[in-house]
């Protein structure tokens, strides 16, 4: 990691970039202990009164600056309801644990900086997020209640949509990026897997499997069982149909 990053080729790419982006960029080095817990998340959504946008704004300032003094803090993402039909604004604050997340929800400086909230919003609600829990939350509307579906469907989704992803890559880059050394080739395609799992296959595998990802807890009917078997077979038959390919291509 520090190789690539001290690199001169990602230097001049990063360069590249520079003048297409409205604000200077900025570079947050994220590494978890595969021995300790995974890193945890809040998503925090409000709808703010118009004219309370920039009072708002100035709050927010507040509550990252805040949110930095907890231990474990490694960074807030902010968005603006650009999309249509969206009102929220949409922020998720990111700790290295779920300890330390809840360090911050539960801190006295947390309670006072909802108060101040209270007058520029309509509405708010957030939503706790581990593990791999974050792609399963992706098609979900801002106000709609989110459970996760159960760590093996979870797992078997992830691997349904892992699996191709990386043997993609590697059949496209392995002439483009056969002069790099071995570890920097994996650095380039995880970095690759990662950004094409979260923003383009992961929502369309969420999406397309709904109906078996989202099949409420102890649902025992005809109608459930045929769903959960269906679900079962896409997957597997996927995997399956994906190994075969790749043997040919190989």
């Amino acid at each position: 990691m520090k190789r690539w990053l001290e690199s001169t080729e990602r230097t001049a790419l990063a360069d590249k970039i520079e003048d297409c982006l409205t604000e200077p960029s900025h570079l947050l080095v994220l590494a978890s202990d595969e021995r300790g817990e995974p890193p945890a998340a809040m998503v925090f959504a409000c709808r703010v009164r118009e004219a309370g946008v920039p009072d708002y704004l100035a709050w927010r300032r507040k509550v990252i600056a805040a949110e930095a003094h907890i231990p474990g803090y490694l960074a807030t993402e902010c968005f603006e309801p650009r999309a249509k039909g969206q009102k929220e604004w949409v922020d998720i604050v990111r700790y290295d644990s779920a300890e330390h997340l809840e360090a911050w929800m539960q801190s006295k400086e947390r309670a006072e900086l909802l108060e101040e909230l209270d007058p520029l919003v309509e509405s708010l609600h957030s939503h706790q997020v581990t593990g791999l829990e974050g792609w399963f939350a992706i098609n979900r509307q801002p106000a709609e209640p989110f459970v996760a579906p159960p760590a093996w469907k979870q797992g078997a989704s992830v691997l349904l949509a892992l699996y191709p992803t990386v043997m993609i890559l590697s059949l496209l880059t392995s002439h483009p990026l056969r002069s790099l050394s071995f570890p920097v080739q994996m650095m380039i395609r995880n970095m690759l897997s990662v950004a094409l799992l979260t923003w383009l296959v992961m929502p369309l595998i969420t999406r397309w499997l709904g109906f078996w990802l989202n099949i409420p807890s102890g649902k025992t009917d005809a109608r459930g069982r045929a769903r959960e078997g269906l679900g079962i077979l896409i997957v597997t038959g996927f995997l399956a149909l994906f190994v075969g390919i790749f043997r040919l291509l190989w």
